[in-house]
């Protein structure tokens, strides 16, 4: 099975981190991400693409050509206000093409309010939960194994 996905959240509130996570870096100071990231992730037949975006406003434009690309979003917040900033980027951009929406938080789950089907997992942001998260992610989509995705 091959996945695409592109991750979003508010500034600050750990995709970086995750990615890293998932390419095994360790990080000791925070970076803002400047426009896209990019990691590839593998377990046996099994590999999904996902396109680290940046939070900041700033980059808007160029992180939503990536989102309208995908079928697949992974929306992450770690409090209720970034929870509030994922609750309004459903709202105002067209999220038509995603097929699944799966929600990693930190701490707790709050309600985001979507037509699209998805998922909520609590991700700790150690290795080992990282992975659990993309094995989750594998889990829920493996009926979609012969589907093709379009990247552009």
């Amino acid at each position: 099975m091959k996945l695409r996905a592109c991750l979003i959240g508010a500034p600050k509130c750990g995709k970086s981190h995750f990615i890293g996570l998932l390419k095994d870096h360790t990080y000791h100071t925070y970076r803002s991400t400047i426009g896209v990231d990019f990691c590839s992730y593998k377990i046996d037949k099994n590999s999904i693409n996902i396109w680290d975006t940046a939070g900041s406003t700033d980059y808007s434009s160029i992180t939503y050509n990536f989102i309208r690309n995908v079928n697949l979003l992974l929306c992450m917040y770690k409090d209720e206000e970034s929870a509030r900033w994922i609750q309004h980027y459903l709202n105002t951009h067209d999220i038509e093409n995603i097929d699944k929406i799966v929600f990693i938080y930190k701490t707790n789950a709050y309600n985001i309010d979507t037509d699209i089907e998805h998922y909520s997992i609590r991700c700790t942001f150690s290795k080992k939960s990282a992975k659990e998260c993309i094995d989750f992610i594998f889990k829920i989509n493996k009926k979609e194994t012969h589907r093709s995705y379009c990247f552009w």
